[in-house]
């Protein structure tokens, strides 16, 4: 069985997006590079208390970007330091009719890439 690790690993290299420099590296390269941080800055912020808060955002709906009737709820995410302070945030995010966080991947991704910044730009 392949480590927690490999996991989340395998997790993003199947669920992100990625980005490769065709002269330095293959597509595959590129998303794996992309994976495997991912990965590492996930675990990162779990051990140094990180975490997440998802709610329904009350400012917005799908009324902002579509004609499709009735509107859709959209959802928002706060990212908080172990001190309980919101450090990162982000709003009208779209799950689709019907959708949430819970079961989507992009929850996952959404909260690596605030880990991301988390790690490198947010004093602990």
């Amino acid at each position: 069985m392949p480590s927690i690790a490999q996991q989340a690993q395998d997790f993003f290299y199947m669920h992100a997006g990625y980005g490769f420099d065709p002269a330095k590296e293959t597509e595959h390269q590129g998303r794996t590079r992309g994976a495997k941080l991912l990965a590492k800055v996930e675990q990162q912020a779990f051990k140094r208390g990180f975490y997440f808060r998802w709610s329904v955002d009350p400012h917005c709906d799908s009324g902002e970007f579509s004609d499709e009737k009735p509107a859709w709820q959209l959802w928002q995410c706060a990212m908080y330091n172990k001190h309980g302070r919101i450090v990162n945030s982000l709003h009208g995010i779209d799950f689709g009719r019907d959708g949430e966080p819970c079961n989507d991947p992009y929850r996952r991704i959404v909260e690596a890439e605030f880990a991301i910044d988390g790690l490198t730009n947010i004093p602990q």
